[in-house]
């Protein structure tokens, strides 16, 4: 034996015991798809996985720690072996010529790979074919190295058989594959469709307040600062927002100089009426006129006591975040924030209208909160609006409203949480299979 064979067969056992020990499949990729090239050389290799009858996927490249699956390279080598490995060419080492591919494979593969590409099946003796390793080099491998890489290949296939694990599915079909196991299984199995259980719906909810005080904007203008922060306790006369009001200001001190000068007007010419008659018909024209400053200038008071928005109620602020309304131009009506009472709340539930089918009066909720999703919240449907909205999330839902069953340690307006919906009872039958046979019916209009 040559020295060069004996350095070939020492590496073939030294890549055979690190294939052997390793753990775990992305090891196991590793070895294959990198390991082999200090076997035989080639510019890349792809690992592909996929049992006998199912399609081969890259799952592993050399010099690569992921597979993008939408890589030109990756997609043509997937294609081409579903065109070419096929039949008796998926059990034995085949040797691909680029330049003998149909030509539009070939202008595909224009640098994308090599000339030669060598595809070695990875088969196990008692579990069939694991999978294949595509090889890419300039130059073709002779008859030596394709025997090594036939002998690897099948400790390669008994090593992916031995770390792939079979699906649940498969593992139950074995069971009851047999005659008398069968028949127990399918007895159960409709047993158990026919038990009665809760149709339920799970949707997203929140903690918001009932019947609170809607704070709007009282006039056309812009808002200066918000004088409250979410959840800050206020009382009624409490200052909550704030207006520009110079430009209201300034109105407001010219229409009291008007009124001044006006007053001051008909008092000169009340003065003058009594020695001069023209003078008394003056009189009634500058009291209009001092009237009408009168008018201006109560309407400029008013407007300047509104750019300052007080609470009318005691109760919670409900408000986003205040820094994005400074400076925030905003029309008359509306909404700015919200007083609530803490001790009013309800719980809005945005449910999604395929779920619909559980909406009634008076089911049963349990709420899930985010921050204590080990305790449920029990409550009970009030009402659902007749036309479903959109959710900040682009779904259509219907606004379920529900109330809490206990009046005592109500949760904090603004949690969040999940919802399960109680609707009627249905069988398991109806429970598991109700979306494929309302899409069934959809497509098949029967």
């Amino acid at each position: 034996m040559s020295n060069d064979e004996t350095a070939s067969l020492a590496t073939l056992i030294t890549i055979e015991q690190s294939a052997r020990q390793a753990e775990t499949l992305v090891e196991l990729r590793f070895v294959i798809a990198n390991e082999t090239r200090e076997l035989v050389p080639y510019t890349q290799g792809l690992l592909l996985t996929g049992k006998e009858g199912e399609s081969l996927k890259v799952t592993a490249l050399s010099d690569l720690p992921l597979v993008d699956r939408t890589a030109p390279f990756v997609t043509w080598v997937e294609r081409l072996v579903r065109q070419e490995i096929t039949g008796a060419k998926a059990q034995e080492v085949y040797s691909i010529d680029r330049e003998r591919l149909p030509q539009e494979e070939q202008q595909q593969a224009l640098g994308l790979s090599p000339r030669h590409l060598l595809c070695i099946p990875l088969l196990s003796s008692g579990k069939g074919r694991q999978g294949a390793l595509i090889l890419t080099h300039h130059n073709p491998w002779d008859r030596a190295q394709i025997a090594l890489l036939k002998h690897l290949g099948g400790t390669y296939g008994h090593a992916l058989g031995a770390l792939t694990r079979p699906q649940v599915g498969q593992v139950v079909w074995r069971w009851i594959n047999s005659s008398y196991q069968r028949w127990i299984a399918l007895i159960a199995i409709a047993a158990l469709m026919g038990l009665r259980v809760h149709l339920t719906a799970l949707a997203p909810a929140e903690v918001t307040p009932r019947d609170p005080a809607i704070v709007t904007a009282p006039m056309d203008g812009v808002v200066e600062r918000i004088a409250v922060q979410p959840n800050d306790q206020v009382t009624e006369g409490d200052l909550l927002i704030s207006f520009e009001d110079v430009t209201l200001k300034s109105t407001f001190e010219v229409a009291e100089r008007a009124l001044a000068v006006s007053s001051a007007e008909l008092h000169k010419s009340r003065q003058s009426s009594f020695g001069n008659p023209r003078e008394r018909g003056h009189v009634a024209e500058l009291e209009a006129r001092v009237d009408l400053r009168q008018a201006e200038l109560d309407f400029a008071r008013t407007q300047l006591e509104k750019a300052q928005v007080r609470a009318d109620r005691s109760g919670l602020a409900v408000v986003g975040d205040p820094d994005t309304w400074e400076g925030r131009p905003v029309d008359v009506g509306e909404r700015i924030l919200r007083v609530a009472d803490p001790k009013r709340v309800k719980l809005t539930i945005m449910l999604a209208v395929r779920d619909a089918v559980v909406l009634k009066q008076g089911s049963t909720v349990k709420l899930f909160l985010d921050i204590d999703p080990l305790n449920a919240r029990m409550a009970e449907v009030e009402r659902a609006t007749y036309e479903p909205s959109l959710t900040p999330e682009g779904h259509l839902a219907y606004r379920v409203t529900a109330r809490f069953v206990e009046a005592e340690a109500l949760p904090r307006i603004g949690l969040r949480g999940t919802a399960k919906i109680y609707g009627p009872r249905v069988s398991v039958f109806y429970y598991l299979f109700r979306r494929p046979l309302t899409a069934l019916r959809q497509w098949s209009g029967f």
